[in-house]
């Protein structure tokens, strides 16, 4: 009687084997994992998440028994692994305020439990470009045209941050580098959480002319840029821009103010300009019409626009300025 119940039991496990065996035997192929680069670039300070971005782009092909299937994330079992400090599990979402590189790994397993692993990084980026070139006549040489290269560099993150060695570049129609520079002006060196830095070069006059006003197809501009010390900063705060036109061309002033004890020799400053949209569409300058500043002192700043058409001072409506110590008194 026994050996009988043990038989039985034998041939019911067999028989649930061969059920599994048949269920998931001929599916032996794990996962393809697509649609996703090897880094994830995020803007610091944007709501992310990464749950969710996988759900969106990651593409899942599994060949099963009964063909090829297509899934989203959410359809299957998966695990994500990534730096705590900035990557919510229970939530999916991330912390995009300090910025850097975070290693990311993807497990998903399909319907018959085979396992495919997808491993990236996610980029949070500090500092978000705003960039352009105005090309326009120049008086000097009939025919011929300058450029202005400009751009906004903003600190998007929570962190202090120092910028450095800022280069422009202006690429022509045919991909060829037309003109390059390593000693651009620029507004701000430190930035706080929020803050922005302008950056322009007058690429025209002896420094080179072109002769079609769209020979320029794109600029770029590389710099680099670091954690640092808020004692270390050296910017200005700038009061309210006041533009006008005048009959030398266009001007914006704006109050000065030094937050330091010691005083200032001399500074740069920069302006945006920006149109009805909000949008930046040329920076302008001072030309050595500022004063010096006494310790926490004010001083008053004129600053002009370069070129002698009024195509982008008639559009703006909106000018911003940022400024920076070149030297203290006394250094």
């Amino acid at each position: 009687m026994r050996k009988m119940k043990r038989t039985k039991c034998f041939a019911a496990i067999l028989m649930l084997l061969m059920v599994i065996f048949m269920m998931t035997a001929c599916d032996t192929k794990e996962p393809v994992l697509k649609g996703v680069g090897k880094t994830v670039e995020v803007q610091c300070g944007t709501k992310f998440n990464l749950d969710d971005y996988l759900n969106e782009n990651l593409k899942i092909k599994d060949e099963t028994d009964d063909g090829m299937k297509e899934y989203k994330l959410k359809d299957l079992e998966y695990t994500i692994k990534c730096d705590e400090d900035i990557y919510n599990e229970e939530t999916g979402d991330v912390k995009t305020g300090d910025y850097g590189t975070f290693d990311v790994k993807l497990a998903v397993k399909d319907e018959s439990r085979n396992k495919a692993t997808l491993e990236f990084q996610i980029f949070l980026n500090p500092v978000e470009v705003t960039k352009g070139t105005y090309t326009y006549p120049d008086d000097c040489a009939k025919g011929k045209f300058g450029v202005q290269g400009y751009c906004e560099i903003k600190n998007t993150s929570s962190q202090f941050l120092k910028l450095s060695d800022i280069r422009m570049q202006l690429i022509d129609k045919d991909g060829v580098v037309a003109y390059e520079t390593d000693m651009p002006d620029y507004s701000t060196e430190y930035l706080s959480p929020g803050d922005s830095c302008y950056v322009m070069d007058e690429l025209g006059g002896w420094d080179i002319e072109f002769n079609h006003e769209d020979d320029i197809a794109d600029i770029v501009v590389d710099f680099d840029y670091s954690r640092d010390k808020t004692e270390n900063d050296t910017t200005l705060e700038v009061g309210k821009m006041e533009a006008k036109t005048t009959d030398i061309g266009y001007e914006a002033t704006a109050t000065v103010t030094n937050p330091y004890d010691k005083g200032v020799d001399s500074y740069e400053i920069l302006a945006g300009l920006y149109d009805k949209d909000g949008k930046l569409i040329g920076v302008m300058k001072s030309y050595g019409d500022t004063t010096s500043l006494n310790p926490k002192g004010k001083g008053k700043a004129v600053l002009s626009w370069y070129a002698d058409s009024m195509a982008i001072p008639d559009k703006t409506k909106e000018v911003r300025g940022h400024a920076r110590v070149v030297s203290f008194k006394g250094e």
